[in-house]
């Protein structure tokens, strides 16, 4: 059996179109002729489903919380689009946005075990610790925001604090690294670590040990950024921007799927439930939805370190956003 090809679709803030992004990548892999499951993990505030013409949803992921389902299977349900089902998520029931710990880790287990060639999640703003770790459970992750400063600096600090919180994830029986990583995930701590490559040096000097694996699980982070809504040449270039910024203080290399035109279409298609692609529009945006979709499926080739240079310094402040550690 095949296992799925997960995607996770986040963003440090809401308002960012992470939702219609989510839908219209899901719409075009499905058109491509791909199998194509798309889950709406935004615990919180679902609403994926009304890009799907899909008004009210009869069955929920609450259904599986509540045992009334025993796999999520059970709860997938047809689009309009041939080859593309959805799982939607639920609002409407108080703490539903934080599942306990073991229902957590159970729900992610059985999606993984959803059979589709692409399982896409649209998880949740912010970066409680729920959003993260089903950000990081994902194959690849696709941090979404927008050209304005509040959603640039929410998603740097998304982007760090989901490497952090993966970081500890893996590293959580290394008692030593578990507690480095912890402490430098704070802007202010008592290391005095200001970014990644700082914590691998520090790293080294109290467990070496564990430094190739901490670099190798750093190199293996597969991150993608989408600026949505773009209206000028000056917002286009704010995605290659931030991308030089992760790659300078975080260590790892986003790759920039690229912009999305801001279209007065995206509206009409919400108020229609539906997506653009399934409209066959061919606007700008359309177009860029549908590039998005069809480079995200290429695999992506390794950097040659030698050919590798320092960024130029950049006119993007770099944000100073600290991670939520209200939730656990």
């Amino acid at each position: 059996m095949t296992r799925s090809i997960i995607w996770a679709i986040g963003g440090g803030k809401g308002g960012v179109g992470k939702s219609m992004f989510a839908a219209n990548i899901a719409v075009g892999l499905a058109k491509f002729g791909k199998k194509v499951i798309v889950v709406d993990t935004d615990l919180g505030g679902a609403n994926l489903h009304s890009y799907l013409g899909i008004k009210t949803p009869k069955v929920t992921i609450y259904d599986f919380f509540l045992r009334k389902a025993s796999t999520l299977d059970e709860l997938l349900m047809d689009t309009s689009v041939e080859g593309l089902k959805i799982l939607p998520g639920s609002n409407e029931i108080v703490g539903m946005a934080n599942p306990r710990y073991f229902t957590k880790l159970k729900f992610m287990r059985h999606i993984q075990r959803l059979q589709a060639d692409y399982v896409l999640l649209d998880v949740g703003a912010g970066t409680s610790y729920n959003t993260l770790d089903l950000f990081a459970m994902a194959d690849t992750g696709i941090v979404v925001t927008i050209p304005e400063k509040p959603a640039i600096e929410s998603a740097y600090g998304f982007i760090k604090a989901s490497i952090y919180r993966k970081l500890l994830t893996v590293f959580q029986k290394n008692l030593k690294l578990h507690d480095l990583i912890d402490q430098a995930r704070n802007p202010v701590n008592e290391e005095g670590i200001r970014n990644v490559r700082e914590l691998i040096q520090r790293a080294n000097e109290i467990s070496p040990e564990s430094v190739a694996e901490l670099e190798s699980t750093i190199r293996a982070i597969d991150l993608r950024l989408v600026v949505n809504f773009v209206q000028n040449s000056h917002e286009e270039a704010i995605g290659p921007k931030m991308v030089k910024l992760v790659k300078r203080y975080l260590s790892i290399s986003p790759e920039y799927v690229g912009s999305i035109p801001f279209s007065g279409k995206v509206r009409e298609s919400l108020a229609k439930q539906t997506s653009l692609l399934m409209e066959d529009s061919e606007d700008e945006a359309s177009a860029a939805l549908v590039f998005a979709a069809r480079k995200l499926t290429v695999p992506r080739k390794s950097e040659d370190d030698s050919t590798k240079k320092e960024p130029e310094k950049e006119d993007l402040t770099v944000p100073s956003v600290a991670e939520s550690n209200s939730e656990k």
